[in-house]
């Protein structure tokens, strides 16, 4: 893992939201 937490936080929400939205 980076030290940003950033974009990988982004991208799971993105993630769930998908799946969720899907």
């Amino acid at each position: 893992m980076r030290g940003t937490g950033s974009a990988d936080s982004r991208r799971h929400f993105a993630a769930g939201i998908n799946s969720l939205y899907r």
